[in-house]
């Protein structure tokens, strides 16, 4: 009895998490991850719900008790066929795009072999019974079902292995964490299977997202989706801090970056050209800071700004020198019939005669004004300059 109150709690503890991380995302934007992050946590929630109500019903003695025990039994078995095949959609769609979309109904392949199995269970009591006691207990062939979350979180553990084995040393943390995402609950249901009783396989799946929240969705919310730099907002945040925690002895550069007549190239080729021109720039900005300890982010349209500390003046003239430098291999390659360039301002500061914030932001957009007026050339080309 008291070992049945505890799962109970648990299980209503592990859903309120799961209901605070909803309410906490629930203004993000809704794009594929979101949506099916979102998808993974009512579909956990749904497990733990249903679990509750089998280990409260078990053995309860009222009329009509057996066959609720017998209706939730079948609900959380169900249930428990989505919550590892949504997640392994989350992973592949976290590796492409067009994984996820090609191969989400051969995914789902095992969820039809598990419905069947729980509708021949109402003949054969393979999966589990209810006795005439109200007493629940496993099929002999249980495994017909129960290993099925298995194989979903095991194909997502792979997946996210070979993304980061395949993928720049810069991208691998989100992988990192996509493989623990799925290889707690993989773990957490191969104790589950041997040792009944146990509700590993769903509190791994609690902690998995709520880890997921904290590292990755939480993190996507600083995401521009488009170009995947930081956004305006993580950049406001970042460089408050940073302005904060600026000592004395320390330096702050902050650089403006906006893309000469882009509007132009949105009128001429359309606005998929223009994002793609965007696509393009931010990726040339990325590989220019790869080597850098600084902060790079979209800060609104065609604007990017870059935040370096404790690096000299001419460290700054490189770093515009090698996205000009960048950029131009880009234009090469990339063979379009116009060429992107930047107009860049920056300003500068240290510890020991710190200025407001806006007042530095304010000096390096004006020095990029100033460079822009004064760009000159053929349509939708110009000159980088410091």
């Amino acid at each position: 009895m008291y070992q049945s109150i505890l799962y109970v709690e648990i299980d209503v503890f592990a859903a309120l998490v799961l209901f605070i991380i909803i309410d906490r995302s629930r203004n993000s934007l809704i794009s594929t991850d979101q949506h099916l992050f979102n998808l993974e946590l009512i579909s956990i929630i749904a497990v733990l719900i249903f679990d509750a109500f089998t280990w409260s019903l078990n053995m309860a003695a009222f009329p009509g008790a057996e066959t609720l025990n017998l209706l939730f039994c079948y609900l959380y078995w169900f249930s428990t066929l989505f919550p590892c095949y949504i997640g392994l959609l989350y992973c592949a769609n976290a590796v492409s795009e067009a994984l996820y979309l090609r191969w989400r109904w051969i995914f789902a392949l095992p969820i039809f072999f598990g419905a069947g199995a729980l509708a021949a269970n109402l003949w054969n009591g393979w999966i589990f019974t209810v006795s005439a006691e109200n007493v629940y207990a496993r099929g002999p062939h249980f495994l017909l079902v129960g290993c099925l979350p298995f194989f979903h979180m095991a194909a997502a553990v792979l997946l996210t292995v070979w993304k980061y084995l395949h993928t720049r040393i810069a991208d691998r943390k989100k992988f990192v964490m996509l493989t623990i995402f799925m290889l707690i609950p993989l773990i957490g249901s191969l104790l589950q299977i041997f040792f009944y009783g146990l509700v590993t396989i769903w509190i791994g799946l609690t902690l998995s997202m709520l880890m997921c929240y904290v590292y990755i969705q939480n993190g996507s919310l600083s995401t521009d989706p488009l170009t995947h730099l930081n956004n305006r907002g993580c950049f406001d945040r970042y460089a408050s801090w940073k302005w904060e925690t600026l000592r004395e002895n320390e330096n702050l550069y902050l650089l403006i970056l906006d893309i000469n007549r882009f509007k132009a190239i949105n009128d001429t080729y359309g606005h998929a050209e223009g994002d793609l021109a965007l696509i393009r720039a931010a990726g040339v900005l990325r590989q220019a800071m790869s080597n850098e300890k600084g902060f790079l982010a979209r800060i609104g349209g065609d604007e990017f700004a870059i935040l370096l500390s404790n690096v000299s003046e001419s460290a700054v003239g490189a770093l515009t020198d090698r996205i000009r430098n960048l950029l131009e291999a880009e234009n090469c390659s990339a063979g379009e019939s116009y060429r992107l360039s930047f107009s860049v301002g920056y300003a500068g500061t240290d510890g020991s005669r710190k200025m407001d914030f806006a007042k530095l932001f304010s000096q390096a957009d004006e020095a990029m004004y100033i460079q822009k007026r004064s760009v000159s050339g053929t349509r939708g080309e110009a000159q980088l300059s410091q």
